[in-house]
């Protein structure tokens, strides 16, 4: 199959400019993609290190959802293959979910 007929998406890893809401940046995706998770993973150690409050748990799950969902997207390539990969990814993950969300709302006397 010639270049001509593939979707453009397909190779817009081999690009040197990335294209970021808008704000072209002269980056390959896969370098923006390490620096996001960088300042991302820089976040999450400032959070952590900070004073806890109520919403330090939230956030900071809400940072490593968006650094997992970086990782499939951009680095196992789910963005860009066939939509199967991603149910079979997805439907583990929501049994996990699941079981984790029924653990934690079952009373700790019923395990006796």
């Amino acid at each position: 199959m010639s270049d001509e007929h593939q979707t453009p998406e397909v190779h817009d890893h081999l690009k040197n400019e990335t294209d970021l809401f808008g704000v072209k940046i002269p980056l390959p995706i896969y370098t923006v993609i390490f620096g996001v998770l960088a300042v991302l993973t820089v976040i999450e150690v400032l959070i952590g290190t900070a004073e806890h409050g109520s919403l330090t748990i939230p956030v900071l799950f809400g940072i490593a959802l968006a650094k997992a969902t970086l990782v499939v997207l951009f680095y196992m390539h789910l963005r860009n293959d066939s939509r199967i990969f991603a149910v079979v990814l997805l439907i583990p993950l929501l049994m996990a979910i699941i079981a984790i969300l029924f653990l934690l709302i079952v009373p700790p006397q019923a395990y006796a």
